[in-house]
């Protein structure tokens, strides 16, 4: 038996001692000395360690110095240790502590080290053995916190009250694979620390299977407790201020001892590690790889080191993004062109480089599963998903981007956190989302739903009243900015808070884009006093947003014509009519959505492609036209029957439903829509409907009460169209509640007479045979030309499966729903179960011929290797539709031209809209280029309108009439809103160049460094067969391949794609690489860091002090390596070091100034905003005060509107009182009111001011009519100086 305590030399494997069951001090042991727990168990045990994990009790001196024990030896191996420690606070600072503020529990913690006298001599040891250890960067700790497991209340740590028990256990594991368990008493008290008391269990993973279990389970608790806690546990980090004071004990510790005296050489660069046997160049590459985004420059690491390459757009998007935070923006790519990419990066480089720590993702309900995998594969980020089911309250992804449940306390409680807007929107949750802590960064996909025109809606309310105040930055992200009124683009323009004077007036708003268009008409020749109101518009550009106007003046490559624009802005000096172009250009950059609104089309993609910046292909769209599907004569008798039960039942619930009770007519049109779109969609998804409503009527008239859950009218208009869920459980649910019994049974026997006419249908259904004859026309040989077929139901894509699997044998058939993803297997002879990115892969290396997809889970999906898209059915949302063709029309698209067929029944909703309306809006030319079902301007009320088989012609003409008018509408405001592609292609490019977006670590550097580390004999890492991918060894013995290289990531080897991360920051292998890292420098290196605020969060910036044979030089990115001669005999001493810090301190504090000015910059354009609103209604008021001509309010609007304004272009000179704008500075007035005197003044107004302000007293009289008010004017200018009484 080999004594443990007699085994010297390297550390190597724990099997090379022969371990007891269990360490005793209390154990009998006749005619020896007593057990030596710390000489025969922890040190031999750290000695041989690589990973040591333990979950200790509560941080105090005792519990620090325990926990210490065998600590010299670990630390020698270049080992990590990670210790999760209790904290006794009281409930409420606990509570504050998990909200954020850490005031308490810096005080308690900070208390535990201090030595009031009382302290043994083996907790003085401990304590600084200890805190030495986290000096050196080998020891990390995180507070743990007991709550209840239901109710989420604090509880003391040992408490058992909700049935947990709260275990005191360690894991350690070797360099070759195994582990050892410990679990017992390990106690932590002061007596039992200075009699070396303690009893432990050990379970060593080599001695059967149960001990290899119990080891694997602790090393997986511990991985999950450390990174989300539990249940019953919230994990925070150890607050700083604690971790630097234990830091400044470590640094005090000269000969850091055991609890029991012994003496050990303390960890240094001499400690074994593979990475010290890397030449000084290539260690010194490790070492700034590890503090990669920490370098100068690293808030462009998580750009340049993403799994995904981006496009040439999506990295302008991207840095634009990361440069300017933490302003807020409008991310409005096109569908298809990868505002997830944008985000994704920016979100990855600013969270990496420690200037965002907290960032929210809110989507629809259907897209949060998609940026969840996203934010995982693409970005290597960890986001927790909000998904409360009782006690589970989040959803995270393990490494094959599979979901687990955790619990985590509140909803948004973890720091990265993707939350669905409907959740967030919904009454019960209010409060929760009130309370939470605020984000770095909030993005809001979909923004175009949230709508504030007239009232409100939730989500606007939402954004507006609780997530743009806690946001440092807004990001909205939406493809349909130009489809919106204009009034909509300028609410969510407003939430962004960076448009000065336009944020909260609208209507000046407008007037600058018609004084705009005004002066390119004129070529710049247009009125003084309108021209002064373009300039002072541009000019607070300059003053409100330096780094927007930088922006600007960058995209003039020639001096002269920034001399131009300039002197024009700055000083108001005249240009040439030759210079309008220039000016114009400025004007349009200088717009209020411009100044906010990130947005590349198409049209701009090709025009990247023409100058050689885009490789890849943008293929050419054609929408067939749409050919109606007549029904059979079985077909059109279930159409019938269907349509006669839906108006009995409309006719029974009108008839029995009170006067106040009109929501439950609502419900029945709602309700009768959803079955018109499954029968639309199938007979199969309609028979499956009647089916289980039949049931549910069954269950109620035998229980005779509604045993389900009732669906409100919102649950159901939802259903409707939006189009979310893959089901119709809401639907079947519904009207039930309050029915007679002599209702139900009428309702019974209808089904019965519904589905008795199903089951009179033969022979194939007249949907499908027009699929099967589209199919069997791409026959190629034995497979199919590859083609995406979309249904909103799983019932319709199940019985597509069935039936093509049946009719077509020989078809490779895949699915993707929202239960998951399958493919037929040829040598199973069956459709298996599958993952996402596995039948992605596969559909893209031409594996499956035909996949059938469904709305909900589809989002996302890149599918460019196919040609033919078929809408099975077609939603009521037409943004829907071109989520869906997005799939397919995707840069990169394999085929020139792709196609898209939508069918539909005739005489369908779905066919007067998709088929008729969009015919006869093309003919008209309104509706031109590729995305012309997203620009078909249908309203909600249109579709429910159109869906009866019965429409009056009539109704028909004023659908297609008010459709062609808001067309224009919208055209029109585009024309407005949106800059041409050329001039935003050169502004972009001008902005690229102007700038340094230049990484300190690029993947070509972490491809040599994995390279240098595989190649030594000692590495847990090897190369493979695969050149660019590496194999690297776990500590559990598990191995898991790396490459630095993202085409090879993209499309791995078959013999490794199950087990292939990216070896880059954020992925587990690769963290764990950086992990073992040694920290301690070598003689001739010396690491230099410094650190600062900004907001919550502490940023450190980085870099070394390097020997050279030239003398000592500064190395802050990879770069710096090439060329250099390290001088490994010479020493870096302090005065060496002080030139790099002061380098680093500066650059870090302009980057701080520059935030700073960036959060000032927000708030000085909201103030310009509310000077604006108060200065148009003070106009507008003046002018109805002291106006002539008239004698009530209504008159003299009419003379203003009718008269003053169309004969007036140079403006109007209206007598205000400088008093009330004495103490404002609106930033477009021509005139500054601080200082006149007088009571009142002549003030000259320009035209856009006035029309501004005609808008306010016409909003007066509109309001005074309504109410049957006289018109006086005292009453309006009342009204009018009310409304902005609170600026």
């Amino acid at each position: 038996m080999n004594d443990p305590a007699d085994v010297t030399g390297a550390a190597t494997s724990f099997r090379d001692v022969e371990w007891q069951d269990e360490y005793r001090t209390s154990a009998i042991r006749p005619g020896e000395t007593a057990t030596d727990i710390l000489r025969e168990f922890y040190i031999p045990v750290l000695e041989r360690s690589i990973r040591y994990d333990r979950v200790a009790g509560y941080f105090r001196s005792s519990s620090l110095a325990a926990a210490s024990q065998g600590f010299t030896a670990f630390a020698r191996n270049g080992a990590k240790a990670r210790f999760l420690v209790g904290c006794d606070l009281d409930e409420k600072d606990v509570m504050a502590a998990l909200a954020g503020a850490d005031e308490a529990l810096v005080a308690h913690l900070t208390a535990a080290l201090e030595n009031d006298g009382s302290w043994s001599a083996e907790t003085v040891r401990g304590v600084d053995l200890f805190a030495y250890l986290v000096s050196m960067g080998v020891l990390e700790i995180k507070v743990a916190f007991r709550v209840h497991r239901e109710t989420g209340d604090p509880l003391s740590v040992e408490s058992t009250a909700d049935g947990y028990v709260h275990e005191k256990w360690a894991v350690f594991a070797d360099g070759e694979g195994n582990a050892i368990r410990i679990d017992g008493s390990l106690n932590e008290s002061k007596t039992a620390l200075s009699i070396n008391a303690e009893n432990v269990l050990l379970h060593c993973s080599w001695w059967d299977a149960r001990s290899g279990r119990q080891t694997r389970k602790a090393l997986e608790d511990f991985e999950h407790l450390w990174r989300h806690g539990s249940e019953g546990i919230r994990v925070m980090a150890l607050p700083d201020a604690v971790k630097a004071r234990l830091i400044r004990m470590g640094k005090d510790v000269i000969e850091p001892m055991e609890i029991d005296g012994t003496e050990t050489d303390p960890p240094g660069p001499g400690s074994e590690s593979p990475f010290d046997a890397l030449s000084p160049v290539d260690q010194l590459r490790w070492r700034l790889i590890k503090d990669g985004p920490r370098l100068p420059g690293g808030r462009f690491v998580g750009i340049e080191t993403a799994p995904v390459v981006p496009w040439p757009h999506q990295a302008f998007v991207a840095r634009r993004l990361v440069t300017s935070w933490p302003h807020s923006f409008l991310m409005c790519d096109e569908v298809g062109l990868g505002k997830t990419i944008e985000a994704g990066l920016a979100i990855r480089s600013l969270t990496l480089s420690g200037i965002a720590s907290r960032v929210l993702i809110a989507s629809p309900a259907s897209l949060t599963r998609q940026w969840h995998r996203e934010m995982k594969s693409k970005f290597l980020l960890d986001f927790a998903r909000t998904a409360p089911r009782g006690r589970v309250t989040h959803e995270r992804l393990n490494g094959d981007t599979a979901p687990y449940e955790v619990s985590e306390g509140s909803l948004l409680a973890p720091d990265l956190v993707i939350a669905s807007t409907g959740l967030l929107t919904h009454r019960t949750r209010r409060s929760e989302v009130k309370g939470a802590k605020g984000w770095d960064i909030a993005l809001v996909d979909e923004a175009h739903y949230a709508r504030a025109v007239n009232k409100q809606n939730q989500l606007y309310a939402l954004i507006n009243d609780t997530i743009r105040p806690k946001a440092r930055s807004l990001l909205l992200a939406t493809a349909t900015p130009m489809q919106l009124a204009m009034q909509e683009a300028f609410d969510l323009m407003r939430l962004t808070g960076r448009v000065g004077s336009f944020g909260l007036d609208d209507d000046i708003s407008r007037q600058y884009y018609e004084a705009v268009q005004e002066f390119i008409r004129a070529r710049g020749r247009i009125s003084e006093a309108t021209l002064e109101f373009l300039r002072r518009a541009v000019l607070e550009i300059k003053l409100l947003d330096p780094e927007y106007w930088a922006f600007i003046m960058s995209a003039y490559r020639s001096r002269a014509d920034q001399r131009t624009v300039a002197r024009w802005v700055e000083d108001g000096r005249p240009f040439s009519g030759g210079d309008y172009r220039l000016i114009a250009r400025v004007l349009r950059a200088a717009a209020p959505l411009s100044r906010v609104m990130l947005r590349h089309t198409r049209d701009l993609l090709r025009l990247y492609q023409a100058s050689g910046r885009l490789n890849a292909n943008l293929a050419e769209r054609h929408v067939r036209p749409l050919d109606p599907i007549n029904f059979s004569p079985t077909e059109k008798r279930v159409y019938d029957a269907l349509e006669e039960y839906c108006r009995d039942l409309d006719a029974r619930v009108r008839a029995s439903a009170r006067q106040e009770d009109q929501k439950r007519v609502a419900s029945v049109g709602f309700y009768l829509s959803f079955l018109r779109l499954r029968f639309a969609s199938s007979l199969h998804a309609i028979r499956r409907t009647l089916e289980r409503r039949m049931d549910k009527v069954t269950a109620t008239l035998r229980a005779h009460q509604h045993a389900g859950f009732n669906p409100s009218n919102e649950e159901l208009e939802e259903a409707v169209f939006e189009g979310d869920e893959e089901g119709d459980e809401i639907a079947v649910e519904a009207l039930l509640d309050g029915r007679t019994e002599t209702d139900l049974l009428w309702e019974q026997e209808a089904l019965r007479g519904l589905l008795g006419r199903l089951d009179e249908l033969v022979g194939i259904p007249s949907k499908l045979y027009r699929l099967l004859t589209e199919l069997d026309a791409r026959r190629q040989g034995s497979r199919l030309r590859q083609t995406v077929v979309f249904t909103r139901f799983k019932d319709t894509l199940d019985h597509l499966v069935d039936e093509l699997r049946s009719r077509m044998p020989s078809a490779l058939v895949g699915t993707f729903s929202g239960a998951g993803g399958s493919r037929y297997d040829p040598a199973a002879g069956k459709m298996v179960t599958t993952t996402r990115l596995e039948i992605t892969q596969s559909f893209v290396r031409g594996d499956i011929d035909i996949l059938l997809c469904t709305d909900a889970a589809a989002e996302g999906l890149n599918l460019q290797t196919a040609d033919l898209l078929i809408n099975f059915d077609l939603p009521w949302n037409p943004a829907k539709v071109e989520q869906r063709i997005g799939r397919i029309d995707r840069i990169g698209q394999k085929y020139d031209e792709i196609f898209v067929a939508n069918y539909a029944y005739a005489g369908s909703a779905e066919e007067r809209v998709y088929g008729r309306l969009l015919s006869r809006l093309a003919e008209a030319g309104l509706i031109v280029g590729p995305q012309q079902i997203a620009l078909l301007p249908v309203t909600e009320a249109d579709f429910r309108a159109l869906e009866s088989p019965k429409v009056p012609p009539h109704e028909l003409r004023r659908i297609e009439t008010e459709a062609t008018e808001r067309l224009k509408r919208s055209k029109a405001a585009a024309e407005a809103l949106e800059i041409p592609p050329k001039e935003l292609q050169e502004f972009y490019r001008s902005w690229e160049r102007s700038g340094d977006f230049a990484s300190p670590i690029t993947l070509q550097d972490i491809e040599a460094a994995l390279t240098s580390l595989a190649n030594e004999a000692t590495s847990p890492l090897s190369v493979t067969e695969h050149p660019g991918i590496f194999a690297l060894r776990r500590e559990d013995g598990q191995v898991t391949h790396l490459t630095a290289d993202r085409d090879l990531y993209d499309k791995p080897p078959r013999e490794v794609r199950a087990a292939l991360e990216f070896a880059s920051y954020g992925a587990p292998a690769f963290d764990h690489l950086l992990e073992m890292i040694p920290d301690v420098d070598a003689p001739w290196m010396g690491r230099v860091s410094v650190s600062g605020s900004m907001g919550d969060n502490t940023v450190e910036r980085t870099g070394f002090s390097v020997a050279t044979q030239s003398g000592p030089v500064g190395v802050l990115r990879a770069a710096d390596l090439r060329g250099i001669e390290i001088d490994t005999a010479a020493a870096i001493g302090e005065p060496d070091t002080q030139k790099v810090e002061a380098e680093l301190a500066s650059a870090l504090a302009s980057e701080i100034r520059a935030i700073g000015k960036g959060v000032d910059d927000v708030d000085a354009n909201r103030r310009a905003s509310a000077e604006q609103m108060v200065l148009s209604h003070e106009i507008a008021a003046a002018y109805i005060e002291t106006g002539t001509g008239a004698n009530d309010a209504d008159d003299l609007h009419r003379r203003l509107r009718d008269e003053l304004i169309p004969n007036r272009p140079h403006g109007l000179m209206v007598r205000m009182r400088p008093a009330r704008l004495a103490h404002r500075t609106p930033m477009l007035s021509e005139t500054s009111f601080q200082g006149v005197q007088g009571e009142e003044v002549n003030v000259h107004i320009s035209a856009p001011q006035l029309k501004a302000a005609e808008v306010k007293v016409d909003g007066v009289i509109k309001e005074m009519r309504r109410q049957g008010e006289e018109m006086f004017r005292e009453e309006a200018v009342t009204r009018l100086r009310r409304k902005v009484n609170r600026y």
